[in-house]
């Protein structure tokens, strides 16, 4: 896979190749981070896109139908919340699950507008025998209802634009044109383009086999322009994209795990009018805590240790428990250890093994890695290469890793060396002459450089030593 980006944060003009491990080398705030950014947000948008774009619609349903129902019949405060009990009724038949078709969800659509109708049009009487309060005695008498019929009116209208938002769309481009800006703006903080170019257009381009499979225009933060095959994702060697850029999310992680997804908006906020502004969002750290505490079958877990049983002996020279929950927190399964109280190192190999376990890790998945070495000791840097060298040549997981590490870039050559199969991309990040611009260099082919600018420090240093030595 290659990407290309242009006007994306500081950097220009630049393509780099994923493969099976590529490595990003750099002067700190020079751009390392945007690539694996920008693809972990693409292509997170685009991840299961049908269940998410149904999920969502199922998500805009439920709040607009909610809204709507107590403008129908709003009740006084000390009265009986009649809304309240409808609003109950219509949950019954709205939770379908996420297996529901977008003809099921415009049934539903024309089984609302059926409630509200024979709501419109029964007697008080009959309504009040509808929703029968066991201890209404206690509320003093007969319970009165206030309809509003012109709210009930706009209620129908709002419920036939909403059949026309489900059945449009079928193959989900504005969904995922909104959803890929809306994650774009969130890892960027809404500064996806230069900041100190703003008239520029961000270019994004990824490419498969010479086909396109983004190719994605910005201006001013949002889409100018897309074209996205659809089909050719679906058939994508990459699938499943997960991002680790501290390990300490995992002291974090627990308060993510089986969350349920925001859906953009307040119920009081909500344009009802407007689908895409319900347009869900996931966070680095709830998606990964969804990948490291799946739903899945012990069976599977078992098949996935046995089948990656050398990367798991390589990483236990680290760490070799495993993270459980346990009551309201998470722990050590063998020490008990609260997660919280492991070192910073100790909790990147846990999260490594944790998502192996799980079997998150194939050859469908790219791994990125932003400056994992911060915390680790040169032994470890060391080791990590290995992990990762072995995840890739055991399961074929692709990496993407930036780096300020000569322990962790030397570590790879030498395996690239001794594997001679195993395929490693070094790119490091050059400065343009407008001094707030950066290219990635393709510096393969001659590691030299960049051991020259990452160990610069130390070899001034030690002329600097020199001298007092005298």
């Amino acid at each position: 896979m290659r990407v290309y980006l242009n006007n994306i944060g500081v950097i220009r003009d630049s393509e780099i190749e994923i493969n099976e491990i590529t490595l990003i080398t750099g002067y700190n705030d020079s751009g390392k981070t945007t690539a694996g950014k920008t693809i972990n947000a693409i292509f997170s948008a685009v991840e299961d896109i049908f269940l998410n774009a149904l999920a969502d619609k199922i998500a805009y349903i439920n709040i607009v139908l909610h809204r709507r129902i107590r403008n129908i019949i709003p009740v006084g405060a000390n009265e009986l919340n009649l809304s309240n009990r409808i609003s109950q009724r219509i949950n019954e038949w709205l939770n379908i699950g996420f297996a529901a078709t977008d003809e099921e969800i415009k049934d539903l659509c024309n089984k609302a507008k059926s409630i509200i109708e024979d709501i419109s049009q029964a007697s008080d009487e009959q309504i009040d025998g509808l929703f029968k309060e066991p201890n209404r005695s206690m509320l003093g008498g007969r319970v009165k209802i206030y309809r509003d019929n012109g709210e009930l009116l706009k209620t129908i209208a709002l419920i036939e634009t909403m059949e026309q938002l489900i059945t449009d769309d079928p193959q989900a481009m504005k969904y995922a044109d909104r959803k890929i800006i809306k994650y774009l703006q969130s890892d960027f903080f809404d500064q996806i383009t230069p900041v100190r170019y703003k008239d520029r257009v961000g270019e994004i381009l990824v490419k498969e086999n010479d086909a396109n499979v983004f190719n994605i225009r910005i201006r001013k933060n949002e889409i100018e322009g897309t074209e996205h095959l659809y089909n050719y994702i679906a058939n994508s060697e990459i699938e499943k994209v997960i991002m680790i850029d501290d390990s300490d999310v995992l002291d974090e992680i627990y308060a993510h795990v089986n969350k349920q997804t925001s859906y953009g908006m307040y119920h009081d906020q909500l344009e009802l009018s407007d689908y895409y502004q319900t347009i869900s969002v996931r966070n680095r750290k709830e998606k990964l805590s969804n990948y490291m505490f799946p739903h899945n079958y012990l069976y599977q877990e078992i098949e996935n240790e046995e089948r990656a049983q050398l990367i798991f002996e390589k990483i236990d020279e680290a760490f070799n428990d495993e993270v459980i929950i346990s009551g309201n927190k998470m722990v050590c399964a063998g020490s008990k250890l609260d997660v919280r109280n492991l070192a910073a190192g100790s909790k990147l190999f846990a999260i490594i093994r944790q998502l192996l376990l799980k079997g998150q890790l194939d050859n469908k998945t790219l791994l990125i890695m932003d400056e994992p070495d911060d915390h680790l000791h040169p032994e470890w840097q060391v080791l990590l290469a290995e992990v990762l060298a072995l995840l890739n040549k055991e399961l074929g997981v692709k990496i993407l890793l930036t780096t300020h590490s000569t322990n962790l870039v030397y570590g790879f050559e030498v395996i690239q060396k001794r594997e001679k199969k195993q395929s490693v991309k070094l790119y490091d990040t050059i400065k343009l002459e407008d001094e707030y611009s950066v290219m990635y260099k393709d510096v393969s082919d001659d590691y030299s450089e960049v051991y020259s600018k990452l160990g610069a420090p130390f070899i001034n240093l030690r002329r600097e030593e020199s001298l007092y030595d005298n």
